[in-house]
């Protein structure tokens, strides 16, 4: 089997872009090789998951870095684990966010990772400790969306990488690989009242009419019957008191972070 190392060296500089696709995967497979559990997140997550026909249709899809999701109690594991294949940390930020967010660059090739420890922390918090291994290789499908869904500035990569995944997956009752999970989806949006009014926002985006990618008219239909399914889900799950107490300031009071990340293009 091809190590990661052997994959960037395929790729060098000068030959073009590297794969992050296959050096993502090949990162999670040497993790678990000894031992460690490691997902994928993103836009390399979703490529890595859905069938070539279905990935970045109507345009090339560039993936700026990695993102990989681990958990905080092995965080010293990763960092060998990574550094023995060549990656440099970010010091002192992997230092000052040790326990749930760090940083590598490898130190030959022009590939950047971040690894998110137990949630992702982002415009809102996606907890995926106790889900980490219900996915091979990523996180499962609902939370790839999710992870999607929760981007309040999105832009047009993000918009083609949820209608990817609902390309790829139908909506479904399991909560594993083989679908996207409605329930996972709408339970997240019944807690918190600005988690749900995000993921509403990203879904009614994703169904305008400006954002309707090249495609057969079959798989076009159906993602949009997919978008309007999710919006009704998250909007008739019972929620709870909390969000009930949230919804009454609405918009008032802003109900997001906007992270800042340098590394980001």
């Amino acid at each position: 089997m091809a190590t990661e190392s052997d994959t960037l060296m395929a790729h060098p500089e000068d030959a073009g872009p590297v794969d992050l696709t296959a050096v993502g995967l090949q990162i999670v497979e040497q993790a678990a090789s000894v031992g460690l559990d490691l997902r994928l997140i993103g836009g390399v997550a979703i490529a890595l998951r859905c069938r070539p026909e279905h990935a970045s249709v109507g345009s090339s899809r560039r993936y700026g870095d990695i993102d990989l999701c681990g958990l905080s109690k092995s965080s010293r594991d990763y960092g060998q684990l990574l550094e023995g294949m060549g990656y440099e940390p970010s010091l002192p930020f992997n230092q000052l966010n040790a326990a749930v967010y760090q940083r590598f660059d490898h130190s030959e090739h022009p590939v950047h990772l971040d690894l998110f420890l137990d949630s992702l922390r982002m415009c809102h918090e996606l907890p995926f400790r106790e889900r980490l291994t219900l996915g091979r290789h990523t996180l499962t499908p609902a939370d790839l969306l999710l992870s999607k869904l929760q981007i309040v500035e999105l832009n047009e990569k993000d918009i083609r990488d949820v209608h990817t995944l609902l390309a790829q997956y139908e909506l479904g009752e399991s909560d594993d690989d083989n679908c996207i999970c409605v329930d996972r989806i709408a339970v997240v949006c019944a807690r918190e009242w600005g988690w749900w009014r995000t993921a509403r926002g990203t879904l009614e985006k994703c169904v305008g009419p400006g954002y309707q990618w090249p495609g057969d008219q079959m798989r076009r239909e159906r993602v949009a019957r997919s978008l309007t399914s999710l919006i009704e889900a998250i909007d008739d799950v019972p929620k709870s008191m909390k969000w009930r107490t949230r919804a009454r300031i609405g918009e008032r009071v802003r109900w997001y972070e906007l992270p800042e990340d340098p590394t980001r293009a």
